[in-house]
């Protein structure tokens, strides 16, 4: 029957690196590592256990996360371990497991907690695991580190695009070339781009079971300026009005719409056999709550924009916008784009209740419109300069 300890590391005089080391000292039947970060140092810690075993060990290491290395994943690969860089296809959902399990012949070891392969993951940082001891005659105890081995190796057969076996040097560069990994002896200032140089990559959104979070923004209501979004008991969500306590970002962006999971129609790559791409997107709902989606854009978020009266057709209001364009993570420019406003309040668009506001993509349009953002979500930010300057992330 398992036997549980906890570490506290940092508080307590004891630290991860002191633990798996000691665990890991042992004829192993097989090891099992899996982490979100992996760096040089943190990888230094396991290298000995890692080529005592090889042929049994096997690492999961996050990536497309601008904090695990190339060095890192070259000392893991360097033992002869086998090694697997997992990639969610996304910088906002990222592959976060830390689990270190070890099995011998009749016990195994489950190390669980928030400890990633770092220097300061397994040293200095306030970190905390789980520390189970298993009997392997136990049924129980079996089962738990059977279905933890089952899970990680249907990982690797059910997401074979985004678990990717590192099997030389050349699968590293690869990651680094395309900004999935990073440089330990370069600086990271800002968003990686080095990808622009073919339009960045193309692996789609990984599969998996998601939820998304209330959005939470800085539009202004009677109330004030909405700063969370609180859980009551019931699971219900409830805004709660805060004055605001500095810049809600470094470049004084704030977030003023979400998407729901964008579809086809959204990115201009409607399939049906009817419907023609139109080189624009409405501005509707999405995930917010409180907005309207008749009103609040041309009204409210883009209401100091340079509007004008189209000569053609009057009941149009057309403006130029300064768009900051960000998808995966990765920085595509700035964009002029110009967004559109139907005043026809006698319309059957305005009487359905339908959205009145769209944005064209203009020159922006080869990089919406792209199938792997399928299913991510679009979210719109404003800085208030005059004229106000937006941003626009896909991921």
């Amino acid at each position: 029957m398992a036997k549980a300890r906890f570490l506290l590391q940092a508080v307590t005089e004891h630290d991860h690196s002191s633990l798996i080391k000691a665990t890991f000292d042992r004829e192993l039947d097989k090891l099992l590592i899996s982490v979100a970060f992996a760096k040089s140092q943190g990888a230094a810690v396991i290298k000995s256990a890692l080529e005592k075993n090889k042929e049994k060990c096997f690492v999961f290491v996050g990536v497309r996360n601008d904090i695990t290395s190339y060095q890192a994943l070259e000392i893991i690969l360097e033992t002869g371990a086998a090694l697997y860089a997992v990639d969610t296809g996304s910088r906002t959902t990222i592959f976060h497991p830390k689990i270190y399990l070890s099995r011998f012949k009749k016990s195994a070891t489950a190390i669980i907690g928030s400890a990633n392969l770092t220097f300061g993951g397994l040293h200095n940082n306030i970190e905390s695991s789980s520390i189970l001891d298993l009997d392997l005659n136990s049924i129980e105890d079996k089962t738990f580190v059977d279905d933890a081995e089952r899970n990680f190796n249907d990982l690797i057969k059910n997401y074979p695009n985004h678990v990717i076996k590192i099997g030389d040097k050349n699968d590293i560069k690869s990651l680094f070339d395309t900004g999935r990994v990073v440089d330990e002896t370069v600086s990271i200032k800002q968003k990686n781009s080095r990808s622009l140089k073919d339009n960045g990559d193309k692996l789609p959104l990984m599969s998996l079971h998601r939820k998304f979070p209330a959005p939470v923004s800085k539009k202004k209501s009677k109330e004030g300026l909405l700063d969370a979004i609180v859980f009551n008991e019931d699971g219900q969500d409830k805004a709660t009005y805060l004055p605001s306590i500095g810049i809600p970002n470094i470049d004084d962006y704030y977030l003023v719409w979400q998407s729901k999971e964008l579809k086809e129609r959204d990115l201009n790559i409607p399939k049906g056999g009817n419907t023609n791409p139109t080189g624009s997107m409405l501005w509707k709902k999405g995930a917010m709550d409180g907005i309207d989606q008749k009103h609040d854009f041309r009204d409210d978020i883009f209401s100091d924009a340079n509007w004008t009266v189209d000569s053609a057709l009057p009941h149009y209001e057309r403006a130029k916008i300064i768009v900051h364009i960000f998808t995966k993570g990765e920085y595509r420019g700035t964009f002029n784009l110009k967004i559109s406003h139907n005043t026809d309040a006698t319309s059957k668009s305005y009487m359905q209740n339908n959205a009145m506001t769209n944005i064209s993509w203009g020159d922006a349009k080869s990089l919406i419109a792209q199938e792997y953002l399928l299913g991510r979500v679009m979210t719109l930010h404003r800085k208030d300069t005059t004229p106000p300057e937006f941003m626009i992330e896909i991921d």
